[in-house]
């Protein structure tokens, strides 16, 4: 992603020295770059890392200096000079207009160098700040942009609950999967304990496969009513993720 910015002092630039806009680079990842880091299940850290570096190309205003700057380095590099070419006058309702003798009226059209001059100008009125690129005075500062990486989070939740449910929450002193496959363990476990104390028949100490991101591991309950309280915990925290 480009970065611009605009310096009154002399700037390096290449073999000669410069006054005016700098232009430089900021290392971005993209949208698919997100994904990718998710599916590979990276840390959280790698993960933030990734938005971080994504969230700067969300910013209106890249979009609007990238075009400002396509015009700019057409101005910066066309002949004012050049001749235009022959275009034909059109009307108030956008239709070719014609001599009495039936001849298209045509007229000198704006040359490269003009019709980016024109862009960049229209740019400019519509997005004020962009005048800060090449100097204008009294142009307002670029409008900020407070994206924060848990923000672009909150927004994206969909996105991510797959990988967050995998990851899981703490219950029982381990990191269960919120996933649908311990879902429908707990529910048939919790259904074949509360037969048994219903027939008086004790299946305890019990021990519960629990799945966790990485593998699985065992859990092990004295009482019904102490997978009980695993159960409500763990269906707590899966239900944050259909709100």
């Amino acid at each position: 992603m480009n970065t611009y910015t605009y310096s009154n002092e002399p700037v390096n630039n290449t073999s000669s020295e410069v006054i005016g806009l700098v232009v430089g680079s900021r290392t971005t990842k993209s949208l698919e770059d997100v994904k990718r880091a998710i599916r590979n299940n990276r840390p959280q850290k790698g993960i933030d890392a990734t938005i971080a570096a994504y969230i700067p190309t969300l910013d209106p205003s890249q979009l609007q200096a990238d075009a400002w700057y396509e015009q700019h380095s057409i101005v910066e590099k066309a002949d004012p000079e050049e001749a235009g070419k022959e275009v034909p006058v059109l009307s108030d309702d956008g239709e070719l207009t014609y001599t009495k003798e039936g001849e298209l009226i045509t007229e000198v059209g704006l040359n490269t160098y003009e019709k980016a001059v024109k862009e960049r100008n229209l740019l400019e009125i519509d997005n004020p700040w962009l005048g800060t690129l090449r100097g204008v005075s009294n142009s307002p500062e670029r409008p900020a942009f407070d994206m924060t990486i848990d923000m672009w989070k909150d927004n994206n939740r969909e996105l991510l609950s797959g990988y967050y449910k995998s990851k899981g929450v703490e219950i029982s002193g381990v990191k269960v999967s919120l996933t649908e496959e311990n879902q429908n363990g707990i529910a048939a476990v919790l259904t074949g304990l509360q037969l048994s104390d219903k027939l008086g028949v004790s299946n305890y100490p019990i021990n519960f496969k629990a799945m966790t991101s990485t593998s699985s591991e065992s859990i092990t309950f004295a009482s019904l009513s102490e997978f009980e309280t695993f159960a409500i915990q763990f269906m707590a925290a899966r239900q944050e993720y259909f709100k």
